[in-house]
């Protein structure tokens, strides 16, 4: 390419991590690219956007292309890998683990370090190379394969932006002006580290010339992160574990953890109650004929048979997608990570088919979901909680039995008694506040 822009650079080393990592493709190009004169590094934030100084990209460029990367990591021309792709990829470790809700009240830039730390494992097993050398668990006497948490500790900062003890970094990498502009070696990766640049702080709306992009929204991001985490499993089924680094494999593990309630039980027992029959039981009806009803027709003697059936019941799920729902639960997920998992889980118990409807205070989606793709039908949502509008658009589809997936913070907001006439009507409530009215049945998710 004859004097690429940076954008240019910037779009083919996205193409480069997706040609090696494609499994990570759904979070890769769902980042908002976006430039950011003067920030002298490569970030992300909250929202996915993907901040670069068009100047340090093309001076990245230019340095791979001399073979300088060769000379600093030491390996062929054969097997480098792009300076800013392995920046890209560096960046969106950040993204996948989200460091911004994991950081709590640690200080941002001991923190973004320790983050670093938990990525650049990753990094180093896939031979990616940074334009510089990258913090790694060595540096402080910790093996690889920690989470951030256990990299990270306190302690004082000099004047170079290194931890202090018991570090020691070659003089290459200590220069100051390095320093500024390398990712993945301690410096502000942005909001999605939770360590906000000050660039992002102060231009993050953008230019006239360039305005900043939209930035993606909770419900999106925690689908797309659980379309990696399937893509990344069913990758590594199909090519070994050994063409995913270990510390993603240890992450979509972690990423698609099981809803906690059984609920092909939990459904069986509302179906009895409902239809008086077992979902999944073999029953007997005159609806249909038997197999032997041929064979009997006619035949003096031989009575007509009833047919076999197992009764499926027909499910749809509210799921609440009010603000309320973005708060911290356990295990360092969202009370809507967790909600999500139990939507899964119930599609799953009701035969992989059920229609499901996005409700925070008005109905915001309906669709049919599947499989966990189609949960990205869902991604609407927000404000207050009202669930009503949600339950009596659930009913539409004439279900046996509707499930409220709900923080419960709703206040009056619940459908009247009134409403549930007709059909089994079942509150799933994830995290600590249990307020549902008597005549809805109630399930603690984290109990």
């Amino acid at each position: 390419m004859n004097d690429p822009t940076a954008a240019d650079v910037v779009a083919a080393a996205r193409m480069a991590v997706y040609m090696r990592h494609p499994y990570l493709s759904s979070a890769l190009f769902a980042l908002r690219p976006h430039p950011a004169p003067g920030l002298g590094t490569m970030a992300v934030d909250e929202g996915w956007r993907l901040y670069y100084d068009p100047e340090t990209v093309l001076r990245w460029h230019e340095e791979e292309t001399r073979g300088k990367l060769n000379k600093i990591s030491g390996v062929g021309a054969e097997k480098i890998h792009h300076g800013v792709a392995a920046a890209i990829f560096h960046e969106l470790g950040h993204v996948l683990r989200q460091h911004h809700k994991r950081r709590g009240n640690r200080h941002p830039d001991l923190w973004n370090r320790a983050a670093d730390r938990e990525i650049n494992d990753d990094l180093i097993e896939a031979k990616w190379i940074l334009p510089v050398e990258p913090l790694l668990p060595k540096d402080i006497g910790k093996p690889p394969g920690l989470l951030a948490e256990e990299y990270f500790f306190e302690t004082h900062l000099n004047p170079k932006g290194r931890d202090c003890e018991p570090i020691q970094m070659p003089q290459n990498a200590m220069d100051s002006a390095t320093w500024r502009q390398c990712p993945g070696c301690g410096a502000a990766c942005g909001g999605a580290a939770g360590n906000p640049t000050e660039w992002e702080k102060d231009n993050a709306a953008g230019s006239d010339a360039a305005p900043a992009p939209a930035a993606a929204g909770e419900l999106e991001q925690e689908i797309t992160l659980r379309k990696c985490a399937i893509d990344t499993i069913n990758h590594m089924k199909a090519k070994g574990r050994g063409t995913v680094p270990s510390g993603l494999q240890a992450w979509a593990a972690a990423m698609l953890e099981p809803a906690k309630v059984d609920w092909r039980k939990k459904l069986a027992h509302l179906v009895r109650q409902a239809l008086m029959s077992v979902a999944g039981a073999s029953d007997f009806t005159w609806r249909r004929s038997g197999r032997r009803a041929l064979h009997s027709a006619g035949r003096a003697g031989y009575p007509m048979t009833p047919a076999y059936h197992q009764p499926v019941p027909k499910v749809a799920v509210v799921l609440d997608t009010s603000g309320s729902m973005q708060t911290d639960g356990k295990d360092r997920r969202t009370l809507l990570q967790e909600a999500l998992s139990e939507v899964y889980g119930i599609v799953k118990a009701a035969g992989g088919d059920c229609m499901a409807v996005a409700c925070d205070a008005d109905v915001h989606a309906v669709a049919r979901i599947r499989g966990a793709a189609d949960l990205e039908k869902l991604n609407k949502g927000g404000g207050g909680t009202i669930m009503a509008p949600g339950f009596l658009a659930a009913r539409k589809s004439k279900p046996d039995i509707v499930v409220i997936v709900t923080d419960s913070i709703v206040g009056d907001g619940w459908p009247t008694a009134e409403q549930c006439q007709g059909v089994r009507v079942l509150a799933a409530v994830v995290g600590n506040s249990v307020t549902v009215p008597e005549y809805i049945a109630c399930v603690e998710v984290d109990k």
